[in-house]
């Protein structure tokens, strides 16, 4: 398969002479059905949880990783899940927490001007986005100051690689399969930041709830 540049020219390509809908494979048994036109994607938005199931082969790949939580879940467990955490995102919660955006931006704001005051002509903003909002989601959600914006990381690290190789499995259609991908060293590599991930949070949150107990 293409890199990712090359596949969004080509499917802007499809788009121009299929203006409607189309469908391409990969491989021999997974197809992909595009919806261009307005027309036929309105009606997919509007549609519940019930009815337009996600596309679970990617988000398969995530689930080892993501769990089974809001963004991977569908139907009435997906509706219930946001309809908890729903209020949490209200206009009024997320002004406290305006200071903690700015902070963070702010730093990447400064790593920018020191590389363009260095010379650098080109710039990663994939990287430094993430890391960006890496920064700002551990100080939210956990109250963790983890300046990994402005130093190394292995949590963060683990994170970069996992995404990384999620894409690179979804380019490689004969490794769809569990059983085929894990016998791969990109396989192993996926469980072993996997478990650096899973025992980061969970130290985290062990951590923040023995805080809460002992504020009572």
């Amino acid at each position: 398969m293409k890199n990712n540049e090359e596949s969004m020219q080509f499917i802007t390509h499809l788009g121009h002479d299929f203006h409607d809908v189309h469908l391409s494979w990969v491989g021999p048994v997974y197809p992909i059905l595009r919806l261009v036109h307005p027309n036929f994607i309105a009606p997919l938005l509007q549609a519940s949880a019930a009815v337009a199931p996600k596309e679970m082969t990617l988000y398969g790949f995530l689930k080892p990783w993501l769990g089974d939580g809001l963004l991977m879940s569908a139907g009435d467990k997906w509706s219930h899940h946001r309809r908890l955490l729903t209020p949490a995102f209200h206009f009024d919660i997320l002004k406290s927490y305006v200071k903690i955006f700015n902070k963070s931006v702010n730093i990447m704001h400064a790593k920018w001007q020191c590389l363009a005051s260095k010379g650098t002509s080109r710039l990663d903003m994939f990287e430094h986005i993430s890391l960006m909002t890496l920064d700002s989601l551990q100080k939210c959600i956990f109250s963790v100051d983890s300046n990994c914006q402005e130093s190394d990381s292995k949590y963060i690290a683990a994170i970069l690689e996992l995404s990384s190789l999620v894409v690179k499995r979804h380019r490689q259609p004969f490794l769809y399969l569990d059983l085929l991908y894990y016998l791969t060293a990109d396989g192993r590599r996926f469980r072993k930041a996997c478990d650096l991930v899973h025992n980061f949070t969970d130290a985290v949150i062990k951590e923040r709830r023995s805080t809460l107990n002992t504020q009572g």
